[in-house]
């Protein structure tokens, strides 16, 4: 573990030569570049590069099949650091993209179906989330503070789902297929200035629910 250590620069190739590693914190530093070498730690199974200044992930990131949480959060990546390799952590089930600069769902992380929390938040603008539908063991999905405009239909088959962030974006109706989702916990609606109009009768399905919040919303409940 060697968070929060003012580390500064990229990551050196020998980190290669870990080659029994099991987990890496490197969060909270400066860090610039995750070199390729990092495909040799092939025993991985947690990652943790949150907070530091990576732009590029390198494609010899697929050779880690065997990891399940890596978190990549407060970093500048964008759709186009992502590469094609990277839907080969078909075991992953966490994953943290919070607060880059990403524009839409990855291509890559629409295959990682064993994945059961998602973290888009404070990616601006989220434009699109083409393939979400896929990953239908998710239970918890935060998309808040993203610019969210609609929930598309797709969404529908997360029929796992607990936790849904939709808080602080630009939804203007009430996004009705959050209603299929019948195991759903908690639901954010909080701060969408721009949602207006009854509930819908609909949500009576969602007998599971145990935290909705639409304050900061002009949504009212029906008569």
């Amino acid at each position: 573990n060697l968070s929060d250590n003012a580390l500064n620069g990229p990551i050196p190739d020998t980190i290669g030569q870990l080659q029994e590693l099991q987990g890496l914190w490197l969060g909270e530093n400066q860090l610039t570049n995750l070199p390729g070498s990092i495909g040799d730690c092939s025993k991985i199974t947690h990652l943790d590069l949150k907070a530091n200044q990576l732009s590029n992930i390198p494609p010899e990131i697929g050779k880690l099949t065997g990891i399940t949480y890596l978190t990549l959060h407060t970093n500048q990546l964008t759709n186009a650091s992502i590469p094609a390799e990277f839907a080969h952590l078909t075991s992953l089930t966490t994953l943290s993209f919070h607060n880059n600069q990403l524009t839409k769902l990855p291509d890559p992380v629409s295959e990682m179906v064993n994945l059961t929390f998602l973290d888009l938040s404070w990616n601006k603008p989220l434009n699109s989330l083409v393939g979400i539908g896929q990953l239908t063991n998710l239970e918890t999905l935060r998309l808040n503070s993203t610019e969210l405009t609609e929930v598309p239909e797709e969404t529908g088959n997360l029929e796992n789902l607990k936790e849904l962030r939709l808080n602080n974006n630009s939804l203007t109706q009430f996004p009705t297929v959050i209603t299929e989702l019948t195991g759903l916990e908690t639901l954010l609606l909080t701060y969408n200035p721009q949602l207006s109009g009854e509930l819908p009768l609909s949500l009576i399905n969602l007998a599971s629910l145990k935290e909705f919040t639409f304050d900061g919303t002009d949504l009212c409940v029906p008569d």
